[in-house]
């Protein structure tokens, strides 16, 4: 019924300031476990840096295209997190790799994933029938965790961009794999492993990127919304001054050849010396 819920569609164009409320969402292990049920991997932390860009003192100090390398690097690290984590699964040592999971080693334990939630995600709704043997459980190696491994990563990766909020970052990775731990199909050390993992990753490509001299802080402001385009002699400044700040004098490169062989703004091809003139052969004959 639209006239009783008229749907309210935000001014994309303007951040929406986010207002954090006092009841918490999840107040169980039972919800927290149903939480972390089936949802993409890593999307609590994309919904998580949405919350912070939302608001202006964690936003301002980054330029928008700072903001999208953020986004494609909490990307990359989560991908890189779960490779990590299905390498040990089945590629190991042994004693680590093929680990079972708890209702493998004891069918008589309860899997909450074997039961079905009620319409209303208040409750459990009777058992799930298939695949036999605890439904709920997944079908690959318990260790590592990959919610542990992969939410310590993008954790840890966004604690490098935004230090203020690691507590809680960490907070939500512990969450991430104390969720399946309620749920009954991991081991303790499949998640305490998986964070120390997941952090490995994340330092990883922390490091890549500082090497590549684009980490905080930005020295590229935001320029004002009404501002004219820059010109290509002012974007050609601002690559300059970023690889004289960025690189040391021996990693510089000469760029006497490029610059005299290029092709100029104008579009004239260069003058060749009358010696290296190539032969035209007329059509005529």
């Amino acid at each position: 019924d639209a006239e009783r819920w008229p749907i309210e569609r935000p001014d994309p164009f303007t951040p929406q300031e986010i207002t954090p409320t006092e009841v918490p969402v999840i107040t169980t292990g039972r919800e927290l476990a149903r939480y972390f049920e089936n949802e993409t991997p890593g999307l609590p932390l994309r919904h998580a840096l949405n919350a912070i860009l939302a608001q202006p003192e964690f936003r301002e100090p980054y330029s928008p295209p700072f903001q999208a390398l953020i986004w494609g690097a909490l990307d990359i690290t989560i991908y890189s997190a779960l490779l990590a984590a299905w390498f040990y699964k089945w590629r190991g040592p042994n004693g680590v790799r093929y680990r079972p999971r708890p209702a493998e080693v004891d069918p008589s334990l309860s899997v909450l994933y074997d039961r079905r939630p009620n319409p209303t995600q208040s409750g459990d709704d009777g058992l799930r029938v298939l695949p036999p043997r605890s439904p709920g459980t997944p079908r690959h190696p318990a260790y590592p965790s990959g919610h542990s491994t992969a939410y310590a990563a993008g954790s840890e990766l966004l604690a490098a961009f935004f230090p203020d909020l690691r507590a809680e970052l960490e907070q939500l990775a512990d969450n991430a794999g104390m969720a399946r731990l309620w749920a009954g199909i991991h081991w303790r050390s499949d998640h305490l492993w998986g964070l120390e993992l997941g952090r490995c990753v994340a330092c990883h490509v922390i490091q890549q990127l500082r090497g590549s001299c684009i980490c905080p802080p930005d020295p590229c402001q935001p320029p004002p919304p009404c501002q004219d385009p820059p010109t290509f002699p002012d974007l050609e400044d601002a690559a300059n001054a970023h690889r004289d700040c960025c690189l040391k004098e021996d990693e510089k490169p000469d760029t006497t050849e490029c610059q005299r062989d290029a092709l100029p703004l104008g579009g004239q091809l260069p003058q060749l010396d009358p010696e290296e003139q190539p032969e035209v052969e007329d059509d005529d004959q």
